[in-house]
């Protein structure tokens, strides 16, 4: 079992859909393409975009990952 096995594991056992890190997020089937440091993401949740957000760079329909704020981080 490696790292990512225990990472994914722990998510879909506690309810999550990916992580989420600053300016990015992924799910379990890509976990950190992009991420320089997985350490600093948190559990997160897929969510779709209901507006245009140019903040996050993101549109209606877009999928994204957000961390539950109503979750303490692990």
């Amino acid at each position: 079992m490696t790292c990512k096995d225990i990472i994914v594991k722990w998510l879909k056992d506690n309810g999550y859909d990916g992580l989420a890190g600053e300016n990015c997020g992924c799910g379990m089937d890509d976990l950190a393409p992009c991420c320089d440091d997985i350490l600093d993401c948190v559990p997160a949740h897929k969510k779709v975009a209901t507006e245009d957000d140019p903040e996050r760079d993101i549109v209606t329909g877009d999928t994204y990952y957000e961390e539950d704020a109503k979750k303490e981080k692990p």
